[in-house]
Protein backbone atom coordinates (compact mmCIF):
# COMPACT_ATOMS: atom_id res chain seq x y z
CA UNK A 1 0.00 0.00 0.00
CA UNK A 2 2.98 2.39 0.80
CA UNK A 3 4.72 1.43 -2.45
CA UNK A 4 1.21 2.37 -4.07
CA UNK A 5 0.37 5.78 -2.36
CA UNK A 6 3.85 6.90 -3.11
CA UNK A 7 3.92 6.10 -6.53
CA UNK A 8 0.49 7.38 -7.24
CA UNK A 9 0.71 10.65 -5.19
CA UNK A 10 4.44 10.98 -5.39
CA UNK A 11 4.71 11.19 -1.52
CA UNK A 12 7.64 10.43 0.12
CA UNK A 13 7.97 7.76 2.65
CA UNK A 14 8.92 9.88 5.75
CA UNK A 15 5.49 12.63 4.46
CA UNK A 16 3.25 9.36 4.20
CA UNK A 17 4.14 8.57 7.45
CA UNK A 18 3.81 12.23 9.47
CA UNK A 19 0.25 12.16 7.25
CA UNK A 20 -0.69 8.82 8.31
CA UNK A 21 0.00 9.13 12.24
CA UNK A 22 -1.66 12.81 11.81
CA UNK A 23 -4.88 11.03 10.64
CA UNK A 24 -4.79 8.75 13.69
CA UNK A 25 -4.80 10.91 15.88
CA UNK A 26 -6.99 12.95 14.73
CA UNK A 27 -9.54 9.66 14.25
CA UNK A 28 -8.64 8.84 17.64
CA UNK A 29 -9.46 12.89 19.20
CA UNK A 30 -13.09 12.43 17.09
CA UNK A 31 -14.32 8.95 18.10
CA UNK A 32 -13.05 10.59 21.87
CA UNK A 33 -15.06 13.40 21.44
CA UNK A 34 -18.29 12.19 19.77
CA UNK A 35 -18.23 8.99 22.84
CA UNK A 36 -18.33 11.77 25.67
CA UNK A 37 -19.65 11.06 28.40
CA UNK A 38 -20.19 7.00 27.74
CA UNK A 39 -16.82 5.81 28.02
CA UNK A 40 -17.33 2.85 29.69
CA UNK A 41 -19.57 1.60 26.30
CA UNK A 42 -17.55 2.70 23.62
CA UNK A 43 -16.83 0.42 20.70
CA UNK A 44 -14.75 1.70 17.50
CA UNK A 45 -16.21 1.89 14.40
CA UNK A 46 -15.10 -1.66 13.06
CA UNK A 47 -17.37 -3.26 15.25
CA UNK A 48 -20.62 -0.78 14.68
CA UNK A 49 -19.73 1.81 17.11
CA UNK A 50 -21.07 1.65 20.21
CA UNK A 51 -24.61 1.47 19.52
CA UNK A 52 -23.43 -2.53 18.07
CA UNK A 53 -21.33 -2.99 21.50
CA UNK A 54 -24.42 -4.59 23.38
CA UNK A 55 -23.84 -7.63 20.74
CA UNK A 56 -20.28 -8.10 21.06
CA UNK A 57 -19.47 -7.68 25.10
CA UNK A 58 -22.03 -7.40 28.64
CA UNK A 59 -21.57 -7.51 31.62
CA UNK A 60 -18.95 -4.95 33.27
CA UNK A 61 -17.59 -4.03 29.53
CA UNK A 62 -20.55 -2.00 28.99
CA UNK A 63 -22.87 -1.25 32.04
CA UNK A 64 -22.43 -1.03 35.74
CA UNK A 65 -25.64 1.20 36.12
CA UNK A 66 -23.96 4.40 35.44
CA UNK A 67 -26.91 6.04 33.44
CA UNK A 68 -29.70 6.02 36.56
CA UNK A 69 -28.63 9.33 36.30
CA UNK A 70 -29.12 9.92 32.48
CA UNK A 71 -32.28 7.54 32.98
CA UNK A 72 -34.01 10.33 35.45
CA UNK A 73 -33.23 13.28 32.94
CA UNK A 74 -35.10 11.36 29.88
CA UNK A 75 -37.89 11.00 32.00
CA UNK A 76 -37.72 14.38 32.74
CA UNK A 77 -37.24 15.24 28.88
CA UNK A 78 -39.95 13.31 28.08
CA UNK A 79 -42.46 13.61 30.48
CA UNK A 80 -42.41 10.23 31.71
CA UNK A 81 -43.39 10.02 35.51
CA UNK A 82 -43.08 5.82 35.99
CA UNK A 83 -40.98 3.25 34.13
CA UNK A 84 -40.56 -0.31 34.40
CA UNK A 85 -36.99 -0.93 35.44
CA UNK A 86 -34.42 -3.60 35.20
CA UNK A 87 -31.06 -2.33 36.13
CA UNK A 88 -28.02 -3.40 36.57
CA UNK A 89 -25.39 -2.65 38.45
CA UNK A 90 -24.77 -1.55 42.27
CA UNK A 91 -26.41 1.96 41.92
CA UNK A 92 -29.15 2.12 44.18
CA UNK A 93 -32.12 3.64 41.50
CA UNK A 94 -33.94 5.15 44.62
CA UNK A 95 -31.03 7.22 45.00
CA UNK A 96 -31.80 9.20 41.78
CA UNK A 97 -35.14 10.05 42.57
CA UNK A 98 -36.57 7.69 39.42
CA UNK A 99 -39.90 6.73 40.58
CA UNK A 100 -40.42 2.90 39.06
CA UNK A 101 -41.53 -0.68 39.09
CA UNK A 102 -38.75 -3.17 39.36
CA UNK A 103 -38.80 -5.28 36.68
CA UNK A 104 -36.73 -9.18 37.18
CA UNK A 105 -33.52 -8.37 37.25
CA UNK A 106 -30.12 -9.34 38.83
CA UNK A 107 -30.91 -7.80 42.25
CA UNK A 108 -27.93 -6.25 44.65
CA UNK A 109 -26.81 -7.92 47.34
CA UNK A 110 -28.00 -4.60 50.03
CA UNK A 111 -31.48 -5.32 48.46
CA UNK A 112 -31.89 -9.26 48.73
CA UNK A 113 -33.66 -8.86 51.92
CA UNK A 114 -36.76 -6.85 50.71
CA UNK A 115 -36.28 -7.90 47.32
CA UNK A 116 -39.18 -10.35 45.67
CA UNK A 117 -39.81 -11.10 42.17
CA UNK A 118 -42.35 -8.90 40.56
CA UNK A 119 -44.88 -9.76 38.96
CA UNK A 120 -44.73 -10.05 35.46
CA UNK A 121 -45.72 -11.86 32.01
CA UNK A 122 -42.34 -12.19 29.61
CA UNK A 123 -44.85 -13.22 27.11
CA UNK A 124 -46.95 -10.37 27.01
CA UNK A 125 -45.96 -7.09 28.79
CA UNK A 126 -48.45 -4.72 30.10
CA UNK A 127 -48.60 -1.37 28.67
CA UNK A 128 -46.17 1.46 29.47
CA UNK A 129 -42.58 2.25 29.43
CA UNK A 130 -39.50 -0.05 30.09
CA UNK A 131 -36.30 0.74 30.69
CA UNK A 132 -34.05 -2.52 30.63
CA UNK A 133 -30.36 -2.61 30.89
CA UNK A 134 -28.52 -4.31 28.39
CA UNK A 135 -27.25 -7.22 30.45
CA UNK A 136 -30.11 -7.65 31.98
CA UNK A 137 -31.89 -8.11 28.34
CA UNK A 138 -29.35 -10.96 28.10
CA UNK A 139 -30.49 -12.35 31.06
CA UNK A 140 -26.65 -13.00 31.30
CA UNK A 141 -26.97 -13.07 35.64
CA UNK A 142 -30.13 -13.99 35.51
CA UNK A 143 -31.55 -17.69 36.82
CA UNK A 144 -34.53 -17.52 34.69
CA UNK A 145 -33.20 -17.34 30.66
CA UNK A 146 -36.80 -16.65 29.59
CA UNK A 147 -37.71 -12.97 30.98
CA UNK A 148 -36.66 -10.69 28.12
CA UNK A 149 -37.23 -12.55 24.94
CA UNK A 150 -40.38 -10.85 23.39
CA UNK A 151 -38.11 -7.07 24.03
CA UNK A 152 -35.00 -8.67 22.56
CA UNK A 153 -37.23 -9.47 19.40
CA UNK A 154 -37.85 -5.71 18.74
CA UNK A 155 -36.05 -2.70 18.05
CA UNK A 156 -35.63 -0.53 21.14
CA UNK A 157 -37.70 2.93 21.40
CA UNK A 158 -34.44 4.90 22.37
CA UNK A 159 -31.19 4.18 24.04
CA UNK A 160 -29.56 5.96 27.37
CA UNK A 161 -25.80 5.37 27.51
CA UNK A 162 -25.73 2.78 25.33
CA UNK A 163 -26.34 1.19 28.76
CA UNK A 164 -30.08 1.12 28.91
CA UNK A 165 -32.61 0.54 26.53
CA UNK A 166 -36.27 2.07 25.96
CA UNK A 167 -39.26 0.50 24.90
CA UNK A 168 -42.42 2.19 24.86
CA UNK A 169 -45.57 -1.06 24.80
CA UNK A 170 -48.82 1.25 24.20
Amino acid sequence: VQAWLQQRFHVNARRLLIWTGTAVVALLLFTTLWIHPHYLSYFNVAVGGPQNGRNILLDSNIDWGQDLLRLQDWMDQNGVEEVNLAWFGTADPDYYGLNYKPLPGFPRPQFLSQWTRPPFNPADPEPGIYAISVSNLWEIQLADKNVYPWFRARQPDDSIGNSILIYKIP
